[in-house]
């Protein structure tokens, strides 16, 4: 496999330029003086393209030394009747900065090298390979056919506001996302306490089994900040990115302003190996790291499932988990004649009994 070239590298081939930010978009660039004119060119793709929008794609701005490359590589895949592989063509030559970040490098983008969307490994983080360091032994990410097949798949569309936003359409949501109360003290980026952490069902024991040893350590300060799990939204909360791990709450933002996107920082150890031990990967070992992030890559085993029977009628299915069914409860108590109440605020569901209610 070819590696990606160093920025000296792209500076040196295909030319230095001056730039400043745009106001709009965010993460947008201007490139200052006559590089532009000089370097970039148009040319007609020789197979039938399209964008993400469904449009045709009827030129494609590049640099001039990519421009025979790019036209050889399309021309060759259309003669080989393979030009559908290319669902959908998303851009050479962008001026911005990676992910849309302004806090980030400029993409190759800029240059117009890039074909599709060449800084995807620098926002889709969770399908990189990781990279270790010191000799540590580093659980890989999960890809997305593994977390589909895992937690769930479900039918989404963009939100209007906040940009980047989703909404979760059907029950998926209902039946797969539950609220747990944090075992240790927590706090959000404003200094809120975090009194109810929504999550996937499957990673609810891990989470709460973490954050309670840490707890018996003496080690909960180590979570400055709880900065969310389940938050329906694309990867950098940038629309044309895939769907982040957060849609499905089975990944854990903490300590998001001490170690951001992209920073070299370290999480404390020990906090690290507690995640670790429950199963979650840390975005911190990633070739771009993403030091907040800890993202569950082996859930524990859903248990056996077993069928709930109220005087030999099935009313609804259970889990046998160590020893214990797990069941829904208001199916079972509304088919013993009971009344349940949830009083999600305080963490507490209800079962009234009718022959006390007599």
């Amino acid at each position: 496999m070819k590696a990606p070239r160093d920025r000296r590298w792209v500076k040196r081939t295909f030319g230095e330029f001056a730039w400043r930010d745009r106001k709009r978009p965010r993460g947008a660039v201007e490139i200052l003086g006559d590089w532009e004119r000089e370097n970039i060119i148009s040319l007609r793709p020789p197979v039938a393209l399209a964008d993400g929008r469904g449009r045709p794609v009827s030129r494609i701005r590049c640099h001039r030394l990519i421009a025979g490359p790019l036209q050889r590589a399309l021309a060759e895949l259309g003669r080989a009747g393979l030009s559908h592989l290319i669902n959908t063509f998303d851009g050479c030559f962008v001026a911005r900065h990676m992910c849309w970040d302004p806090r980030r490098p400029l993409s190759r983008h800029s240059w117009g090298i890039a074909a599709g969307d060449g800084d995807a490994a620098g926002c889709a983080q969770p399908d990189q390979r990781p990279a270790g360091e010191g000799g540590d032994e580093v659980k890989a990410p999960r890809d997305r056919r593994w977390v589909k097949r895992t937690f769930g798949e479900f039918a989404w569309r963009d939100r209007k506001r906040p940009r980047g936003a989703v909404e979760i359409l059907g029950d998926w949501e209902r039946e797969n996302i539950i609220s747990l109360r944090p075992p240790v003290a927590l706090a959000d980026g404003r200094g809120r306490p975090v009194s109810r952490i929504r999550c996937h069902r499957l990673i609810a024991g891990p989470l709460q089994r973490a954050l309670a040893e840490l707890g018996r350590a003496g080690l909960s300060h180590l979570i400055n900040t709880f900065d969310g799990c389940f938050v329906a939204r694309h990867m950098c909360w940038d629309p044309r990115r895939p769907l982040s791990r957060h849609s499905w709450g089975i990944a854990v933002d903490l300590n998001a302003r001490l170690f951001p996107y992209g920073s070299r920082e370290r999480q404390d150890a020990r906090l690290v190996r507690v995640f670790e031990r429950q199963g979650f990967v840390w975005g911190g070992r990633w070739r771009t790291p993403d030091p907040m992030h800890f993202e569950m890559a082996e859930p524990p085993d859903p248990g056996r499932q077993v069928s709930i029977l109220v005087d030999e009628e099935h009313v609804s299915d259970g889990r046998l988990e160590e020893g214990t069914v797990v069941a829904p409860v208001r199916k079972v108590a509304e088919a013993l004649g009971c009344v349940v109440e949830a009083r999600l605020e305080e963490g507490e569901v209800v079962i009234h009994s009718m022959k006390r209610g007599k």
